[in-house]
C-alpha cells in the first residue's frame, strides 16, 4: 500500500524562500563590493599614472636647468662663462623664507642650452668675447627658456610665449583636464642662488591631484631634483 506524500506547507515554503533571498542578496552584495573595490583600484592607478607621467616631465626638464653644451666658447667651456647660469637658472615669482633659506614657486622658469637651437650659441661666440651673452636675449622667445606653472587646475609647460608674470600665455597643458584636477604644485628651491655663491642646487617638487569624476581619489607626489649644474655667481 502506497503512503500518501505531502509537499511543503506554507510556512516551510516561506522559510525556504527567505533563506534563498538572503543567499542571493549576499552574493549580490559581494559582487557589488568587489566591483566597487576594483573600480577604486583602477581609478587610483589612473590618477597615479597621470601624476607620475607629469612629474617625470617636470623632473627631466628641471634637471637640465643651467646646462650649457657649447664647448667652443672663448676661453673654453667654463661654467663661469655660462650665460644660462648668469641669467639665473631658476626664476619666477617665488615666496622666499629668509629663516630657512628656501624659495617656493607655483610657476617656475629656467634656461638651458637646447641643442636644436644653435642661434644663441653662435651669438655668444661672435658677439661676446668673454663668452657672456646679454641676459635680455634669454628673456625673449628663444627656445632655450622653459617653464612649468600651475593654472586652471592643470600643469602647463612653457616652450614659447610669455613668462610666469605675463600670465603663461601660449603655454601648453601637459595634464589631462578631463581626467585629473591638479590641486597643488610647488617647486621649492632649497638652496636658492640669492642666498649664496657657488653651491649645489636642490629642488623639492610637490604635486597633488584628484580625479575629475571622483574627488575622493587623491594622490600626493614628492620628488627631489639635484640640478646637475651648480650655481656659480
Amino acid at each position: 500500500m502506497l503512503k500518501k506524500q505531502s509537499g511543503f506547507n506554507l510556512i516551510e515554503l516561506m522559510i525556504a524562500m527567505s533563506l534563498g533571498i538572503i543567499v542571493v542578496a549576499g552574493a549580490i552584495s559581494v559582487f557589488i563590493a568587489t566591483s566597487s573595490s576594483n573600480r577604486d583600484v583602477l581609478n587610483a592607478i589612473k590618477l597615479n599614472q597621470e601624476l607620475r607621467a607629469t612629474m617625470s616631465i617636470i623632473v627631466r626638464g628641471l634637471r637640465r636647468a643651467g646646462s650649457w653644451n657649447y664647448s667652443a666658447a672663448p676661453g673654453g667651456s667654463l661654467m663661469s662663462a655660462n650665460p644660462f647660469n648668469q641669467a639665473g637658472s631658476i626664476t619666477g615669482t617665488p615666496a622666499c623664507d629668509p629663516v630657512v633659506n628656501d624659495c617656493t614657486y607655483t610657476c617656475v622658469e629656467f634656461t638651458y642650452d637646447f641643442p636644436e637651437n644653435p642661434n644663441l650659441d653662435q651669438s655668444i661666440a661672435a658677439n661676446q668675447p668673454n663668452g657672456i651673452e646679454n641676459i635680455v636675449a634669454l628673456n625673449s622667445d628663444y627656445t632655450e627658456q622653459f617653464g612649468f606653472g600651475f593654472e586652471d587646475a592643470s600643469i602647463k609647460r612653457r616652450q614659447e610665449g610669455t613668462t610666469c608674470a605675463g600670465g603663461m600665455d601660449k603655454w601648453e597643458r601637459i595634464t589631462d583636464e578631463t581626467a585629473v584636477n591638479i590641486t597643488n604644485f610647488q617647486v621649492i628651491d632649497r638652496f636658492p642662488a640669492s642666498f649664496g655663491d657657488t653651491q649645489i642646487r636642490l629642488l623639492e617638487i610637490r604635486l597633488t591631484g584628484e580625479l575629475v569624476n571622483d574627488a575622493s581619489v587623491k594622490r600626493d607626489l614628492v620628488e627631489f631634483v639635484r640640478i646637475r649644474n651648480d650655481f656659480l655667481e
